[in-house]
């Protein structure tokens, strides 16, 4: 996005400043979003970050799956094996 300093330039003009403090005003607002715009996350940005997430959230959960089930297979054996020893 492009910030359009002549309309900054101008509307400080009509409420009384002087046109070259005006111009500076302008020059400076333009400059610092121009630096700002730098940092700012892009829409692509977010949807990388996004996928990154799911995917992280997505091995979360089927590590937990994997666990519980490990463990409750676990059991089942500890379970049938103190059946059939007794």
């Amino acid at each position: 996005m492009n910030i359009d300093r002549l309309k900054i330039a101008s509307a400080y003009t009509s409420l009384g400043v002087p046109a070259e403090s005006a111009t500076a005003i302008a020059t400076a607002i333009g400059e610092a979003y121009d630096a700002a715009e730098k940092d700012m996350a892009s829409l692509k940005d977010l949807e990388v970050i996004t996928a990154k997430t799911e995917a992280a959230i997505n091995a979360a959960v089927n590590r937990q799956i994997i666990w519980i089930a490990g463990i409750a297979f676990t059991v089942i054996g500890v379970m049938i094996a103190l059946k059939l020893w007794a």
